[in-house]
């Protein structure tokens, strides 16, 4: 049952234009059980404090002029919230009505777990934003059961404020992967994840064959760099680079595997999209095999760089 003093702060990593933000943040007021404050950190061109906090006092906005990595504007989010849980989600997804309720319903059925809900769309994208949709989010799709689970999605995402704290938060000089991390860091400090498909995000797919190809190249890259920082699954394969090659197909059949057994009404989507997520995943892997000698950043919460969002040397802001 939720109660009064289930306070919760939201926060919104946001880089640029953001054209989305603004419905974000009318979908967070709209709650069935609003948030007690929204954090927005901005950081880049454009300014939106006066637009976004015009909506509502419970509106905050923190800019820097200097682009912030996303882990680090979720640290500075969290360090000025006064909720008693910490949400996050990001500037191009859209919470459902009763996402929040779902959350906090979930927290307090699965004491002594974070909360991880599910990531649909609400704009398809076409072929290569769906495929890649189906790649970046396959463990955390809609149509999955409730669960405990490994996969974290920091676009969607409850904590108990303490537990955030004891971990030092995300990492903040991971252009990518840092939610990841913070799922390991969370792990070893006794707190594991649960899933609940019904608290829902519609993620904003982009188009293009571009995007596609430099997004998943640049994922499969952190993912070797966090398996290289953390102990997570595949780490062995990171160290033997004929093994960290064929990873592409693990991933392949486990997302094969998932829509097949729980993906009603979405096999037949799956089917048609299976050679363009098979392309992706490989794309993927050749940016996991790029990982596997550049440096690796800290993953500890680096709060003197968190003003100036300058990857780690040999590694690329996100595109």
């Amino acid at each position: 049952m939720i109660a009064e003093s289930d306070t919760v702060s939201v926060g919104i990593p946001a880089y640029g234009t953001c054209p989305h933000l603004g419905r974000v943040i009318d979908a967070l007021l709209d709650q069935t059980v609003r948030p007690s404050e929204i954090v927005v950190v901005h950081s880049g061109l454009g300014d939106p404090t006066a637009a976004l906090t015009a909506k509502d006092p419970c509106v905050r906005v923190i800019h820097r002029d200097r682009r912030l990595l996303a882990g680090a504007a979720r640290n500075i989010a969290a360090d000025h919230g006064h909720g008693r849980w910490q949400a996050f989600v990001d500037a191009d997804v859209l919470p459902v009505r009763t996402w929040l309720e779902r959350l906090l319903a979930a927290a307090h059925r699965h004491p002594g777990r974070y909360i991880v809900g599910s990531v649909g769309y609400s704009v398809s994208g076409g072929t290569w934003g769906l495929a890649l949709w189906t790649i970046e989010f396959a463990g955390v799709s809609p149509f999955l059961p409730d669960r405990a689970t490994a996969a974290i999605a920091s676009c969607n995402l409850l904590l108990p404020v303490p537990a955030l704290a004891r971990v030092g938060g995300f990492p903040s000089r991971f252009a990518a992967a840092e939610d990841t991390i913070l799922g390991a860091k969370l792990v070893a400090a006794g707190l594991k994840p649960w899933f609940t498909a019904a608290a829902r995000v519609d993620h904003m797919n982009i188009a293009g064959f571009r995007h596609f190809t430099t997004h998943l190249f640049w994922l499969g890259r952190h993912s070797a760099l966090a398996r290289r920082a953390v102990p997570l699954r595949g780490r062995l394969a990171v160290r033997f680079w004929p093994l960290a090659g064929l990873l592409f197909l693990s991933k392949f059949a486990d997302t094969t595997y998932r829509t097949i057994r729980w993906g009603s009404g979405r096999r037949w989507m799956f089917v048609a999209l299976a050679p363009a997520v098979l392309l992706g995943l490989v794309i993927w892997n050749l940016g996991l095999l790029s990982g596997l000698r550049a440096a690796v950043p800290p993953i500890d919460r680096d709060r003197a760089g968190e003003g100036v969002a300058v990857p780690a040397a040999g590694e690329g802001a996100a595109p």
